[in-house]
């Protein structure tokens, strides 16, 4: 666009000026930010890849997506032997809920819940309908 605008031969000589005034000025004023902007945008970038890469060999992104902020077990070889008990642990827990579902015989999908609260932690809950459905009337 800027070189279009300059191009521009009118015939009044003054309109060259404002031409160079009103559009090629702050055009040029803007390309300028943006170029410095992307060079030091790029400079962050660059700092910012080691600890990226720290990130990625540390933490373990597969838990991440489920809100579970974990080392992987190669740092360690406890870490490895505490993240099976913790797999084995959380498959007790769904063959509990599974076993609680089949005791009550209320569907595990839909009605019977297994939460990991934030504030109580792993937890079985039941909806309302189903409490309702089961109270006998008097």
């Amino acid at each position: 666009m800027i070189e279009r605008l300059s191009l521009i031969e009118p015939r009044n000589p003054g309109c060259k000026a404002q031409i160079e005034e009103v559009y090629l000025t702050p055009l040029r004023v803007s390309e300028l930010h943006v170029n410095i902007a992307d060079s030091f945008s790029q400079e962050h970038h660059e700092k910012l890849l080691p600890y990226n890469d720290m990130v990625e060999e540390t933490v373990d992104l597969q838990e991440l997506a489920n809100h579970n902020y974990v080392l992987l077990p190669t740092l360690e070889n406890e870490l490895g032997r505490i993240k099976d008990e913790l797999i084995q642990i959380r498959n007790q827990l769904d063959e509990e809920h599974l076993r609680v579902g089949a005791e009550l015989g209320v569907d595990t999908e839909k009605k019977l819940h297994l939460e990991n609260h934030q504030v109580h932690r792993y937890s079985l809950r039941i909806t309302k309908a189903v409490c309702t459905e089961s109270v006998p009337v008097v």
